[in-house]
This record gives structure tokens, C-alpha cells and sequence, in this order.
């Protein structure tokens, strides 16, 4: 088996995050850093792991975009400002009930 057999592993973003951050921190502080195999090899661990996680997020905007927009869509993004604004349709439908009586 060679150094350059590939591998399919399943990382967390955290993981891949936590992976990258301790890379960066070794070649900021490290006589290898000026070691240009080293580094290349470096550089293309780090292309791969953001690289993969660039792709999740451009497929995951394409999906996004695909979702047909709901007819019922007034503006209100959360739950909350929903029920705010029903409550307050109906503060105000029995306001004017009050003031017909």
C-alpha cells in the first residue's frame, strides 16, 4: 500500500474545522513550513478539506434554490412574527367590534 492510496473517511465540519485549524497552526510556527514538499503536501490536504466543504454548501444553495416559494408566503420568516401579527390582527378586528357596539 502506498502513501498515496485514497481514502473515503466521513468528518463532521467541526472535525474538518478542528483538522484545519491545528494544520495552520503548525506551519505558522514550524521550520517545516519552509520545506516546499511539505508544504505542497500541506496546501493539498488543506484544498481537499475545504474544497469538500465549499461543495456541501454550493449543492446545498443549488437544493435551496430549487424550493419552490410557498403561496401562503407573506414576508414572515419566523413562527414568532407569525402569531405576532395574527395576535395583533385580531386585537385590532375586536377593536373595531368594540366600537360598533
Amino acid at each position: 500500500m502506498s502513501l498515496n492510496t485514497l481514502h473515503t473517511l466521513t468528518l463532521t465540519e467541526g472535525q474538518i474545522s478542528t483538522i484545519l485549524y491545528t494544520m495552520e497552526g503548525y506551519m505558522q510556527g514550524s521550520d517545516d513550513a519552509e520545506d516546499s514538499k511539505f508544504h505542497k503536501d500541506v496546501d493539498s490536504v488543506f484544498e481537499v478539506l475545504e474544497g469538500t466543504i465549499d461543495k456541501y454548501y454550493e449543492e446545498l444553495e443549488k437544493k435551496k434554490a430549487k424550493q419552490p416559494v410557498m403561496e401562503w408566503d407573506d414576508g414572515f420568516t419566523y413562527y414568532n412574527e407569525c402569531v405576532d401579527k395574527l395576535v395583533e390582527d385580531m386585537n385590532s378586528s375586536e377593536s373595531v367590534t368594540q366600537s360598533q357596539q
